[in-house]
């Protein structure tokens, strides 16, 4: 009997090892979550006590027990599992992997850097520099130079002519009339012009021009006259501004213009308003083409009937009164006579013999 209880209490004991191994080999619990493990607190076997009366009589069992080994921390489950894992629990958000570190070539531009991150909140010492600093407004455009302002004159003058005058040479007095705008302003620039650094041909290319619009201005000031002569004093009395200057269409034409190039072909392009005079040209005298323009003008003027008119049985040739006025200026440029004069313009030729005869003179406006 004594025997029978020694064998149970020595399996009694085998049983209470056995269940202590197996509660060792549980508490290492693999967190899913986590991969890592977790080490549950366990009790010794050998701190295991008995109740008296079993411990009285079990009979003494000798082990040689060793110290169980030590419990690391396991990989982390591969990426299959973890992938289970995240199916398993969707509320949980993967852990985002970590940046990945991106080499920029040498001399490429900085990428942007995005809000609140630390490199958009450091704040950078601004680079040393020796420039002034910049206005908030900018500065007050230069005037424009003497030349700047010629040309403008010369191009307002082409356009205010060829607006207002038709091929034939006659002008839209009433279109100007209704509307002086244009024309005062292109006065104002006559009248405000420098010519100090203007060349010949830019100062005689100016006179010309401002001649021909100063006269258009007294015919719309004096109410549109049948004719220049309408108004006193139209040539040699009305005081007009050219450059800053009181003068009169007289004293521009002769004093000015004819002091500064003396050329007898000037009197085929200056234009006094009446229907006799040369045709006005619906453009404006350039300096560049001054002296192509002018001989235009010229051959225009004396191969038309208006000017020459040859008679070969009467063996005479009619020509305009401006022959008469100006024939010193006809003769004495050209060392030749009025006929001589005529002759190195025209297709056909006046015979040196032909008596000279002058015609009556158009004062009727030029209108269109």
């Amino acid at each position: 009997m004594h025997t029978k209880l020694s064998v149970y209490f020595m399996f009694a004991a085998i049983g209470l090892l056995f269940l202590a191994a197996c509660s060792q080999n549980t508490s290492h619990k693999t967190n899913k979550n986590t991969g890592t493990a977790t080490i549950l607190p366990t009790n010794d076997l050998r701190t295991a006590t008995l109740p008296d009366s079993l411990h009285n009589s079990m009979p003494q069992i000798t082990t040689n027990t060793k110290p169980l080994p030590a419990v690391t921390a396991s990989p982390p489950p591969p990426a299959a599992a973890q992938k289970q894992v995240g199916q398993a629990n969707p509320q949980q958000a993967p852990t985002p992997p970590p940046p990945t570190a991106v080499n920029i070539p040498a001399g490429a531009p900085a990428l942007p850097t995005p809000a609140g991150s630390p490199a958009a909140t450091a704040t950078e010492p601004e680079p040393e520099t020796t420039e002034p600093p910049k206005p908030m407004r900018p500065f007050t455009p230069m005037p424009p130079t003497n030349t700047e302002q010629l040309n403008a004159f010369f191009d307002h003058a082409n356009r205010f002519l060829q607006r207002n005058v038709n091929n034939m040479g006659r002008v839209n007095y009433a279109k100007i009339k209704s509307d002086k705008t244009e024309l005062n302003a292109l006065v104002r620039k006559i009248n405000f012009i420098n010519l100090q650094d203007a060349t010949p041909a830019e100062k005689a290319a100016f006179y010309l021009n401002a001649y021909n619009v100063l006269v258009i201005k007294l015919i719309i000031d004096y109410d549109l006259p049948k004719s220049p002569l309408e108004v006193l004093g139209f040539f040699d009395q009305i005081l007009l501004d050219v450059e800053q200057k009181k003068i009169t269409l007289n004293q521009l034409q002769k004093n000015t213009l004819f002091a500064l190039k003396p050329d007898a072909r000037l009197h085929f392009a200056l234009v006094c308003a009446a229907t006799d005079c040369p045709p006005l040209l619906n453009a404006a005298y350039m300096p560049k083409t001054l002296e192509e323009q002018l001989t235009q003008q010229t051959q225009n003027a004396l191969n038309t009937p208006k000017f020459v008119q040859p008679d070969e049985q009467a063996k005479r040739v009619l020509v305009s009164k401006i022959f008469e006025w100006y024939e010193n200026d006809f003769t004495s440029s050209s060392g030749k006579s009025v006929i001589g004069f005529i002759n190195q313009y025209r297709k056909n030729a006046i015979p040196a013999h032909f008596t000279i005869h002058y015609k009556d003179y158009n004062w009727q406006l030029n209108s269109q």
